[in-house]
């Protein structure tokens, strides 16, 4: 259960953006996800990690945005996906070892970015589980070689 709960936190790769590309700059992020579980006794507290964008990061969509879940067991893909301005939107289906389908929405404004998703997995060790994130992130400064 560990590994489905760190997901959403750790969710944050690949995904191919058309022709338009998010209002970001490059250079190292602090990236914050709050997970939240309805009904479960003990709530999973923020995860907050630091990571490089590159100018192709944001280009190719890579880094950018929640994603798939993608490890090989879980044959994650979007089925939606769409970009209008600063904000973006997605729909993602897995349907392999996990199944799950998580949707939600990004903003974002150069220096920073927020959002939230909605992951809801069936077959969980309880049953079927919904899991809410919100994203804040913030651009730290240029990336540390």
């Amino acid at each position: 259960m560990k590994t489905w709960i760190l997901l959403p936190a750790l969710c944050l790769a690949q995904g191919v953006w058309a022709a338009e590309t998010p209002n970001m700059q490059d250079g190292e992020w602090e990236i914050t996800t709050r997970t939240l579980m309805p009904g479960m006794p003990m709530q999973v507290p923020p995860q907050t990690v630091r990571i490089c964008i590159s100018k192709q990061d944001i280009a190719d969509g890579k880094k950018t945005m929640p994603s798939s879940m993608n490890d090989g067991k879980n044959n994650c893909e979007f089925v939606n996906r769409s970009f209008s301005g600063n904000k973006a939107s997605f729909k993602m289906v897995c349907s392999g070892e996990h199944k799950a389908t998580m949707s939600g929405e990004m903003t974002y404004s150069g220096n920073s970015y927020s959002g939230k998703s909605r992951m809801e997995m069936a077959g969980g060790p309880q049953g079927n589980m919904v899991i809410n994130s919100e994203y804040s992130a913030r651009r730290i400064g240029e990336c540390r070689k």
